[in-house]
């Protein structure tokens, strides 16, 4: 049997990928229609200029979630504050001065690359479709404008494949090219006798026309290869329509793969995302109905139907101040039909359908915490109004830095360091590189995230465990003090430790039964040595009074002389 090319086997592994994602696009098509309007999923052939405002009469929904967005990238990853630190795996490192400076600049370069580049519009647009439907974004170098080049791709472009680790190492995008861009972008390319007689005509040059572009794990890989096709990842680019399926307009590969994709909520056992707004599309849709029937009842209250005499058919006046002649009042009178419209919903019952869908956004934490921030309130007290809500949405935060923020940064250092634009590395670390080298071993930066939102998250994680234990045996301190015989039947210690455990204690913040044994002798020797102390400075008060006159006639003077 004949090994199939390349290409085949791309246009095969597409046509897979194109059969998982279609059960979830008829949810993607009414999130789009009632939440993100701008994002509508238009067949691909005929998306441009299309009307957004069809069938549409709530926009609670859609601003929520443009809340959410909001309130997570300016507590998580905005422009106007400090939320990405750096330093080094190996602390040794921190006492060479050159290497401290040079981390310093690498963080300064970085915020300045991001500051320069569409990096912040672009996260923007990223979590969006993060919380509307999936999301993907391609970061590449642009060689003629010498920066990165951050692109949020649109949903309904991508197709994904995820490996038994969770992480999406395969990425099909399916988008439209201009003939004129594709001859321009692939001079080299085996492009179609379609495409360049199109290129060739200035009335056919903009005729659009479908590439795919794959991205997957090169089975060809070589370790320490500079050749494009022996990279960790193959890239290949091909026209969905062309004559000659063997053929490719590309083929190359990249050492970390361009398109970073994360999810806000995912099944394990889906390939694509279940976001807030899956979460809010019953309400949204049932809301988008009612309103839709209020405006109805309003709009009949206001311009109710009429009865009018037959034969001033044509002739009756209703807009605002008309006036209508006749003859015969009884005859010919023109009456409206009042049918005592009454609201199917309150206004009270239609609020709660809302308030439910920003809950599904978190735009009640996102607020709170918001004004907790602003009234300049600790972490702890922030925790004490919103725990609940913080636990929901710390995981989304964890994969948010793992799987979308980690990635994207170390794409940006690679994109930079291979085009020499990076600070240069001082002597000292390409030297403390070279012996980890050696030794087998690699030295690495460690990336750590400081904005309100990573830092709550942190704080969350690591002082829970303190705080629940410290609320937990406060009591029981309290109860020790009584000292009541009922209490005798409880071991105080092990409570304590059990709750110390099962509330998430640090280990290293539980003394063990031999230190907590020679801790009490300490204390108890301390405290008789004190109440010696006391005995003996109560005995020296006492000694000058034994040294009194006695005086003639006491008891102690009559017993003497008796």
């Amino acid at each position: 049997m004949e090994e199939l090319s390349l290409a085949k086997k791309a246009r095969s592994m597409f046509k897979k990928l194109e059969e998982i994602r279609k059960p979830y696009e008829s949810d993607w098509e009414q999130i789009a229609q009632y939440i993100y309007y701008r994002r509508e999923f238009f067949p691909l052939e005929d998306q441009q200029g299309k009307s957004i405002a069809r069938d549409k009469y709530d926009g609670t929904a859609s601003q929520a979630a443009t809340n959410l967005v909001h309130g997570f990238q300016g507590y998580m990853v905005s422009q106007s504050i400090k939320w990405l630190d750096l330093d080094f795996e190996d602390q040794e490192l921190e006492e060479y001065p050159e290497a401290m400076q040079w981390l310093e600049d690498l963080i300064h370069y970085l915020y300045e690359v991001f500051k320069k580049t569409n990096f912040y519009s672009a996260t923007n647009e990223n979590l969006m479709d993060a919380i509307c439907f999936d999301s993907c974004l391609y970061c590449e170098n642009d060689e003629e404008k010498g920066k990165i080049i951050y692109s949020e791709r649109h949903p309904i472009e991508m197709y994904i494949a995820v490996n038994r680790y969770g992480i999406a190492d395969t990425i099909f995008r399916k988008y439209k090219m201009s003939a004129r861009e594709i001859v321009k972008q692939f001079p080299e390319g085996n492009i179609s006798n379609k495409v360049k007689e199109d290129a060739e005509k200035s009335a056919r040059m903009y005729n659009e026309h479908i590439i795919i572009h794959g991205v997957f794990p090169n089975e060809d890989k070589v370790v320490g290869s500079k050749r494009s096709k022996n990279k960790a990842f193959r890239s290949i680019y091909y026209e969905e329509n062309a004559e000659n399926e063997d053929l490719l307009l590309n083929d190359s590969g990249y050492d970390s793969n361009p398109y970073i994709k994360w999810w806000w909520d995912r099944n394990s056992t889906e390939w694509y995302s279940r976001t807030p707004s899956h979460n809010a599309l019953p309400e949204t849709l049932a809301l988008n109905k009612v309103e839709k029937n209020v405006l109805a009842a309003v709009e009949k209250a206001v311009n109710p139907p009429i009865y009018a005499p037959g034969k001033n058919r044509g002739q009756i006046r209703t807009y605002p101040n008309a006036v209508n002649y006749y003859q015969n009042y009884e005859a010919e009178r023109i009456e409206a039909i009042h049918q005592g419209i009454q609201l199917p919903i309150t206004m009270e019952e239609r609020e709660d359908i809302r308030n439910k869908i920003r809950r599904y956004f978190f735009n009640d934490f996102f607020l709170i915490l918001s004004q907790l921030l602003q009234k300049q309130k600790t972490a702890t007290e922030i925790l004490e109004v919103q725990a609940e809500k913080a636990v929901v949405i710390s995981p989304i935060i964890g994969r948010y830095e793992t799987h979308f923020l980690d990635p994207t940064i170390e794409r940006t250092y690679q994109i930079e360091s291979e085009a020499g634009r990076i600070p240069e590395i001082p002597p000292v670390l390409e030297d403390y590189a070279g012996k980890r080298n050696e030794e087998g071993r690699s030295s690495r930066i460690n990336i750590k995230y400081i904005g309100p939102l990573a830092t709550l998250q942190e704080r969350l994680y690591k002082t829970k465990g303190v705080v629940h234990t410290l609320s937990s045996i406060t009591p029981m301190a309290e109860l020790q003090t009584v000292n009541a015989p009922i209490l005798d039947k409880f071991d105080f210690d092990a409570m304590a430790e059990e709750i110390a455990r099962t509330q998430g204690m640090p280990a290293k913040a539980i003394r063990s039964d031999k230190d907590v044994e020679k801790l009490r002798e300490a204390r108890a020797r301390a405290q008789q040595a004190m109440q010696q102390a006391e005995m003996m400075e109560k005995g020296a008060d006492a000694v000058p009074k034994l040294g009194k006159k006695i005086e003639k006639g006491s008891m102690l003077d009559q017993i003497i002389g008796g």
